[in-house]
């Protein structure tokens, strides 16, 4: 996961620059706030994501395979019948939106629409792949979800590098049909292969309407906890569109690219656990949950930091080197989207231990109302002439708080978690190590404006990140698991 990883992060920054320079700050912020604004519709639609992967990796955790294959055809039909639904709101309220309300430069207004369109159709495909990737993650199957993502991005690189030859069409309506090829091609992939390798993906001509009113009431609350996250992830392009146009979208877009690309660092990591933890929830294993949680929590911060912050520290630089010129504010917002992906990463070994549950009310209308809030209290400070990153730190600072709620409402639903160890295993370390990481940035290591001393500082900086992880982040045990594997590996090198 990690090799495709890298791969993905190389090949991504050579792509998203090839895309900046091809459709160029305008068609660019365009293609991002046309995808910002159909994902919020998509997050809406597909709020059956998470009660599928929970129904399925729980009757998985059971060994219950009859019941399983229930649920993913279940699921199947239900994606079918979500995509539909998604399709019909794209058209009415989406077409709405797009026509009275977006700030779209006048001479790309019929490209925007066609765009529009075609990425209404990419999230279908999306949508109908949802059971197909819960029934691989819950296996477990990570080489083979690792091979796709590469042939993904491979599609992509690919794609995107012939609109350089041609410059006779549009290219921001080539972009957007080259994206819908790769996504029924992944699609097509994910279908074969998990239909060919799990018994259990064989679809049946049931349709549990138990199951469904199950799904259903978690996924309501899910709908409600979707729309509310919406407010802190999706709603900002949709601002800063409003307020300062597609030119500050696009700077927007290039951080999202960024923060995106340096999660996936963490994603790879979160996936594997997240199967684990519901399936030691259905067994009754807390002992066992409470420790993985825990683990999980800490070394998604600890990768996270280790990969952010020399990036933080040589931004300028790096976005120079990789993009050439950049829009204004691109540079502050990449620095404080990674400082809210880094508090971030606590957030799924805490939602996934509640999700596992299927007892999610408490925590969707608590942090929902947060989340909710946002959007009201951003809206406010830009009418009231703050700067765009500003809502930027409002994220943050909320996100923090919501934090401390996501941790009480796990103790609720799950009496067998110690928040007294969270916090002396997880919050006290990560505070810790957080401070001198702060403390460090004030040494003044010198300019970084050549690639040798881009090289030189941001080496120093992962360096100094890797030493205090392992001085604060890790326990004795943890350490002394990860010398053992260090010299197993060094010893396999030299034979």
């Amino acid at each position: 996961m990690y090799s495709r990883m890298l791969l993905i992060t190389i090949v991504s920054l050579f792509t998203s620059r090839i895309t900046l320079l091809v459709l160029g700050f305008d068609d660019y912020g365009i293609y991002t706030v046309v995808g910002g604004f159909l994902m919020m519709f998509s997050s809406i639609v597909s709020m059956m994501t998470g009660a599928t992967q929970r129904f399925i990796t729980f009757e998985l955790g059971k060994q219950n395979f009859d019941r399983l294959r229930i649920v993913f055809s279940t699921s199947v039909y239900l994606h079918l019948a979500i995509a539909l639904v998604f399709f019909l709101a794209a058209q009415t309220i989406g077409m709405w939106y797009l026509q009275h309300k977006m700030v779209i430069p006048e001479n790309r207004y019929s490209a925007t629409v066609i765009v529009f369109q075609l990425s209404v159709i990419s999230m279908m495909v999306n949508i109908t792949q949802i059971p197909y990737n819960a029934m691989l993650i819950a296996y477990e199957k990570m080489g083979i979800y690792a091979y796709i993502s590469v042939l993904e991005i491979f599609l992509k690189v690919v794609l995107t590098a012939s609109l350089f030859y041609l410059v006779s069409m549009d290219t921001l309506i080539l972009y957007a049909i080259f994206m819908l090829l790769v996504a029924i091609i992944i699609r097509l992939v994910y279908y074969i292969y998990v239909r060919k390798t799990i018994n259990e993906s064989a679809l049946l001509n049931v349709f549990d309407l138990n199951l469904i009113t199950k799904m259903s009431g978690f996924a309501g609350w899910s709908l409600f906890g979707t729309i509310s996250y919406l407010s802190i992830n999706q709603a900002i392009p949709v601002l800063l569109n409003r307020f300062f146009g597609v030119v500050v979208n696009a700077a927007m877009g290039i951080a999202n690219q960024v923060s995106g690309t340096i999660n996936g660092f963490v994603y790879n990591f979160q996936i594997a656990f997240k199967p684990q933890i519901v399936k030691l929830y259905s067994q009754q294993n807390y002992t066992e949950m409470e420790k993985l949680v825990f683990r999980a929590s800490k070394f998604s911060f600890t990768i996270m930091m280790i990969v952010s912050i020399p990036v933080i520290m040589t931004i300028d630089y790096l976005l120079k080197l990789w993009l050439g010129d950049v829009p204004d504010n691109t540079s502050i917002f990449c620095k404080l989207v990674l400082v809210y992906c880094l508090i971030d990463t606590l957030t799924v070994p805490i939602w996934t231990s509640i999700e596992a549950t299927g007892r999610i009310r408490t925590y969707q209308l608590v942090v929902g109302a947060f989340f909710i809030a946002y959007i009201p209290f951003s809206y406010l400070m830009l009418k009231l002439g703050f700067r765009a990153c500003d809502i930027l730190l409002l994220k943050i600072v909320m996100s923090l708080l919501i934090h401390a709620f996501r941790v009480l409402i796990m103790k609720k639903v799950i009496p067998e978690i110690r928040i007294i160890q969270y916090l002396k295993q997880v919050v006290v370390p990560i505070v810790m190590a957080s401070f001198f990481i702060i403390a460090s940035s004030f040494i003044p290591f010198g300019r970084v404006d050549t690639f040798y001393s881009f090289f030189k500082i941001g080496l120093m900086y992962f360096v100094w990140s890797v030493i205090i992880s392992y001085i604060f982040l890790l326990k004795e045990d943890e350490k002394n698991m990860i010398k053992v594997l260090f010299v197993k590996k060094i010893t396999n090198w030299k034979k």
